[in-house]
């Protein structure tokens, strides 16, 4: 599978890529409606939906930034490569790296699971 971003991108079932807009969002929860609703609810799929069409594409980002700068509750280096903010010689999988993937993951998995739990309680049933 080939594509050219470094942007995250969608895929659909044939192995297309297509860029992360809140437009092709949108177009991909309705394509895949059906699969969607044997996960979920449907009133799970109808919050994801509105969700999503009514709320800037960034925003998860920047409740994660706000949350990981305030309560000091992850090391700012990785709340960058998280965030994917580096500059030249700051990248954290750089070859001298000291960067520590497995503390990394640990960090911002229980951070993500707090914003889980504030902003979509429901979200534990479907994973």
């Amino acid at each position: 599978m080939n594509f050219d971003s470094y942007m995250p991108v969608l895929f659909d079932s044939n192995g297309s890529s297509y860029d992360l807009t809140d437009e092709n969002i949108l177009i991909w929860i309705a394509e895949n409606k059906d699969a969607l609703l044997e996960c979920w609810k449907k009133e799970e799929y109808v919050i994801v939906s509105s969700f999503v069409s009514s709320v800037v594409l960034d925003f998860g980002r920047h409740i994660f930034a706000t949350r990981a700068h305030n309560n000091m509750e992850i090391f700012q280096e990785y709340t960058d490569a998280f965030l994917n903010h580096f500059s030249k010689g700051t990248q954290d999988q750089a070859i001298y790296s000291t960067f520590d993937n497995e503390e990394y993951i640990h960090q911002v998995r229980l951070l993500m699971k707090k914003i889980e739990k504030e902003y979509i309680p429901f979200w534990k049933d479907i994973l």
